[in-house]
């Protein structure tokens, strides 16, 4: 009577869930019962799995006693159900326990599924509990940070674990968060490269971290090497120049290169590279600085010998004028760089050529000295007042004029002889500029010793030559040239007063018969030249208001004033010549409007000119060329400026050609500095060269790439050159280069060939497991040809190492993928046979009763035909066809109590199974069969279970000997509803 309360019960945990509260009062009557008095052992230590889970429910974890049951129970209980239920009420110590150190992997699993779920029903598990947990258990921590549900306390322990323990648990960590955290914490390369193995297809995020951090740290390396490269190679170029013991001029330019390569630096050398460098570049620097001590006087030595001649190539141009009045200044001169020499040699001994060119210029300008006070004292000054042989117009009478001549000649004579002796003591270097000063007064000497020579000559020639030019006076005369002829007429008649006596007369009975020559032929003149005079001004007044160009006019004008000039004085050009100009001035007037704006414009190109060479001085000048500048762009700028100025062409011949050397003198002081950055910059490209061409016939491989970039951009770095030298030095290197990559382009085909070759016998199986995947349709033979291609691909050599990680995981990746097409295509086909065994399971159980509803017949025909079928249909499982042969044995025996009460008992398991009503008078049966398997499996089964025993029980149906006609087929109908 009390067996009706557990009709009901199911395997099904769900629902025995809802009866608990049903079981203390059934247990209380359970125990009356004598039959059942072995069935309830007191709580947890019963041999039913069921009480034991029953027992579980009531059990609190909070009471001390409760809590070893419910340990004891999860650590060693024989059933999985029951460890299961007590590790769900367990607090997290000895959850935690039982997690790490159970020895059923099921029992851990299911341990860390309740540490890791907040939604569970054990309400013990919360972010207080972990945290009371870390505290007691330190070897908890990993296990925590991978499976404990509060991200607060994960990130904690995370951030405090070093990197090599986080580095365990990394691929085991079940959160997101936490990975990309831990991601973070990763700083060294190897550590970082071990995460990605961990992580490989597990989270994008993270391998995304990690891959941006390697990325940077191996820039980061490569930057190091290139740095490393970089100094090593500064340190041994200064250690070079300290090694030597002579200075030559080479190492200084050498050694300010370095040094600014040193100092523009961007980054911060090693302290070993520091002191290499420091060490080196003590001992340069004190070789340099005296070096320079020794130049710099040098060169002041050679400055003052330079300043000194160029001083004396200068005063060469003065007139002697200009050498007495600067007297004073040349000694004070000459006194100044005397003083300055002999401090320079206390420093270092002057250059023989230097000292020569000194002295030389030193006793050069002593002597000019010496000759100059001596000019001075004799009064050289007056000689060009008192030169012989010179008339005046307002001479007196000839006895006054011959007293002054015989005082002149005298004073003449002695300061004559005082120059000679001056000139004879001067000492001027014949390579030299000749001395303006001293060619001068040889001049005045060569002058007036000449006028004394010829002083008595000249009063004859005076004459003569007054007779001539009246003959030529009759030829001017007949050649028409009248008013030549006139003036100089005028000029004759004027000297002839002079002149007394026979020559007197002579001369005058000449002049008059000249000038009655003169008037006649001046009277035809006029008369023949009178229209062209008139013809020219035609022609002038018809340029007033011509469109011609401006300069093509005044061609013509000056063309019509050539032909006027041409004609010769007359009194017709006197009559015409107001015209004319008139005409002349009016025509050129837009002539003068236009030359006047051309020189405007020529004056403000030549300002904006000098606004260049301003600019261009300010460039020299304000330049720090001691300290690196950037030549580079100081390239520019005198690029732009030469630009600028040859776009300004139209300026005044004379300002223009003097501003020109001004700019020229400029740029080729700025060019000279540059020269020695060019000339530096360019050995140090050949350098490179040299060692690109060593490299190009070394053993060249594909790592070698590295060391190529790392020449090219060794070969950027160096500063500017000339473009000639630096296209000449480009293309070789250039050429070298390409050499070494074409050599490192082989390698990585070679390389490249044999990697394919390998990789095509991979991809190859792969193909053909895919292929048998999609094809294949008889299970046996594919299984067999499976395992021949996985024993294939299993003994293909190892993949060479180096190879990218994303090929090596895609090609596993590619193996896997149609591993799985294959195991998906074989469970289609595992599942195509079981239904075609089950179909044919079916039509031989149908056949078969048939065949034993003819038991007792006499239709053996029929009989034998029916078993014939039954042969016929194939079952190839032997358990299978073990059990139907049994039933086929057993088709004609004529009792079937036994096989209907087996049927029946089937009928009823599969109903409860399937959670399906049986009729009432099965009632009791099946609460029999409940009962029973309460005891021997307990309150719980899983679904997995379940179908698989329905699915045992539908073939022990058709397997099993048919039951009474009457019965099986009410059996039959409610088998046949079940499905």
């Amino acid at each position: 009577i009390y067996f009706p309360a557990l009709i009901d019960f199911n395997l099904n945990s769900n629902r025995m869930a809802r009866k608990r509260k049903q079981i203390p009062n059934l247990r209380g009557k359970l125990e009356s019962n004598t039959m059942l008095d072995g069935l309830f052992k007191p709580a947890w230590q019963s041999s039913s799995a069921a009480k034991r889970l029953e027992a579980i429910s009531r059990l609190d974890p909070s009471v001390q006693e409760d809590c070893a049951a419910l340990e004891s129970l999860a650590k060693d209980d024989a059933e999985l159900n029951v460890r299961k239920a007590a590790l769900e009420k367990l607090p997290i110590q000895p959850l935690f326990s039982a997690f790490s150190s159970h020895s059923d992997e099921k029992t851990r699993q299911h341990a860390k599924a309740i540490l890791s779920n907040t939604n569970g029903d054990n309400d013990q598990i919360n972010e207080a509990a972990y945290r009371t947990l870390i505290s007691k258990e330190t070897k908890a921590l990993p296990w925590v940070v991978k499976l404990c549900p509060f991200a607060e306390i994960r990130n904690d322990i995370a951030s405090k674990l070093s990197e090599s323990e986080l580095l365990q648990i990394l691929g085991e960590v079940e959160y997101s968060e936490t990975r990309k955290l831990i991601a973070e914490r990763f700083e060294t390369l190897e550590l970082l490269e071990q995460a990605r193995k961990e992580l490989q297809g597990k989270d994008k995020n993270a391998e995304r971290i990690i891959k941006s951090k390697i990325d940077v740290l191996r820039d980061q390396q490569k930057q190091e090497t290139e740095n490393r490269l970089h100094t090593e190679d500064l340190c041994s170029k200064m250690e070079h120049l300290a090694s030597k013991e002579e200075w030559q001029a080479e190492y200084g330019r050498k050694y300010l290169v370095y040094r600014n390569q040193w100092d523009s630096m961007a980054f911060t050398p090693e302290d070993e590279m520091q002191a290499r460098y420091q060490s080196a570049f003590d001992l340069v620097s004190i070789k340099f600085k005296q070096q320079e001590k020794i130049t710099a006087t040098q060169s002041s030595q050679e400055e003052l010998a330079e300043n000194l001649q160029a001083f004396c190539h200068e005063l060469a141009s003065y007139s002697k004028a200009d050498l007495i009045s600067n007297d004073q200044k040349l000694a004070d001169r000459l006194s100044q760089d005397q003083k300055a020499w002999d401090t320079h040699l206390e420093t270092v001994p002057a250059n023989l050529n230097i000292a020569d060119q000194f002295t030389k210029a030193k006793k050069a300008l002593a002597s000019l000295i010496n000759f100059t006070s001596k000019l001075q004292a004799i009064g050289a000054t007056q000689l060009q007042e008192q030169q012989p042989g010179k008339e005046t117009e307002e001479a007196g009478t000839e006895i006054e004029n011959k007293s002054k001549q015989s005082t002149n000649d005298q004073n003449i004579q002695t300061e004559t002889t005082e120059l000679k002796h001056a000139l004879s003591a001067l000492k001027w270097p014949s390579t030299y500029p000749l001395l303006n000063a001293a060619s001068e007064v040889q001049s005045e000497l060569d002058e007036i010793s000449t006028k004394i020579k010829k002083y008595n000559k000249e009063k004859q020639d005076t004459l003569d030559k007054l007779h001539k030019r009246i003959n030529r006076i009759l030829g001017a005369t007949k050649r028409g040239e009248i008013g030549r002829a006139k003036r100089e007429l005028g000029s004759i008649t004027k000297s002839a007063l002079a002149y007394s006596g026979k020559d007197k007369s002579a001369l005058d009975s000449r002049i008059e018969k000249a000038s009655e020559v003169i008037n006649k032929m001046g009277d035809w003149k006029d008369f023949a030249t009178e229209p062209k005079y008139i013809e020219l001004c035609h022609g002038m007044e018809a340029l007033v208001g011509s469109t011609l160009h401006p300069e093509q006019l005044s061609k013509e004008i000056q063309t019509l004033q050539q032909q006027w000039k041409a004609l010769g004085h007359s009194d017709a050009s006197e009559k015409y010549w107001e015209r004319f100009k008139e005409a002349g001035d009016n025509a050129y007037a837009p002539c003068t409007t236009f030359f006047s704006e051309r020189r405007s414009a020529r004056k403000a190109n030549l300002a904006e000119r000098e606004q260049l060479v301003t600019r261009t001085q300010n460039l020299l000048d304000e330049t720090d060329w001691d300290n690196q500048p950037d030549y580079k762009n100081i390239e520019v700028k005198m690029r732009s400026l030469m630009n600028d100025w040859k776009k300004i062409k139209d300026v005044e011949q004379g300002p223009g050609q003097k501003q020109w050397k001004r700019f020229s003198h400029i740029r080729s002081e700025i060019n000279s500095k540059l020269s020695l950055v060019y000339d530096a910059n360019i050995e140090l490209k050949h350098a490179l060269i040299d060692q690109a061409k060593v490299f190009a016939e070394s053993d060249i491989k594909e790592e070698s790439l590295t060391q190529l970039q790392l020449m090219q951009t060794r070969w950027k770095q160096i500063g500017v050159t000339r473009r000639k030298d630096d296209q000449a030095a480009w293309g070789e290197f250039k050429s070298v280069t390409d050499g070494i990559y074409e050599k490192i382009q082989g390698v990585r085909q070679e390389k490249n060939n044999e990697e394919k070759a390998q990789l095509d016998g991979y991809n190859s199986i792969v193909k053909r497991i895919r292929a048998l995947a999609k094809d294949a349709r008889d299970l046996a033979e594919s299984d067999h040809l499976f395992k021949q291609l996985q024993t294939e691909y299993e003994n293909l050599p190892a993949l060479k190492k180096g190879l990218p990680e994303k090929l090596v995981d895609n090609l596993e990746r590619d193996y896997q993928r149609a591993c799985d097409a294959y195991s998906k295509s074989r469970d289609r086909m595992l599942d195509a046979s079981d239904k075609e065994e089950m179909q044919s399971l079916i039509e031989k159980a149908r056949l078969c009763t048939e065949l034993e509803a003819l038991a007792g017949s006499d239709d053996h025909e029929r009989i034998d035909q029916l078993r014939s079928e039954i042969n016929d249909i194939e079952i190839r499982d032997r358990k299978t066809h073990k059990l139907f042969e049994q039933r086929l044995a057993a088709a004609l025996d004529t009792d079937k109590t036994v096989a209907g009460e087996q049927r029946k008992t089937l009928c009823i398991e599969l109903e409860i199974l399937m959670e399906k009503p049986s009729p009432d008078e099965d009632r009791q049966q099946r609460m029999k069969i409940q009962f029973d398997r309460m005891q021997t499996q307990g309150l719980g089964t899983g679904v997995g279970d379940t179908k698989a025993e329905i699915t045992e029980r539908k073939v022990q149906w058709l397997c099993v000997a048919g039951a009474e006609t009457k019965l099986q087929s009410a059996l039959d109908e409610r088998f046949n509803k079940l499905f």
